[in-house]
């Protein structure tokens, strides 16, 4: 399951974006509370077509979609990124890969598939 995206409300307490969860309680940090309106890590997945056994490498940063609104890039800026600035970048590998992705880890690569639709996502090398 996903926490609550939570938000200040008018009467400055913390609110739910997806669920009706209001926190009594003034504080200068959100609380954390697994919200049942949020779909789980593995739905998440799915909407991105991500394989089950990929799932828990991109469960953070599926989070921080999540916890944003799913916001999807435009096909036009996808493709843009893809070919100007990963295909000619030293990271990048065949079959659209990219060996500095989220996991920071040369022995790990992340396939750029899944990450450029997620306008939350960056490069790790600060080029988008």
């Amino acid at each position: 399951m996903i926490d609550c995206p939570f938000q200040l409300n008018a009467d400055g307490l913390w609110q739910c974006t997806q669920c009706p969860y209001i926190y009594p309680i003034r504080s200068d940090k959100p609380p954390r509370k697994i919200c049942p309106m949020a779909p789980s890590i593995v739905e998440a997945a799915k909407k991105l077509g991500i394989p089950e056994n990929e799932t828990m490498r991109y469960a953070s940063i599926l989070h921080e979609w999540q916890a944003e609104g799913c916001p999807i890039r435009e096909q036009e800026e996808i493709d843009w990124i893809h070919q100007t600035l990963c295909m000619p970048c030293e990271s990048y590998v065949r079959f659209a890969r990219c060996k500095r992705g989220t996991c920071k880890n040369e022995s790990h690569s992340v396939e750029l598939k899944y990450m450029l639709p997620m306008a939350t996502t960056c490069c790790a090398r600060g080029k988008f």
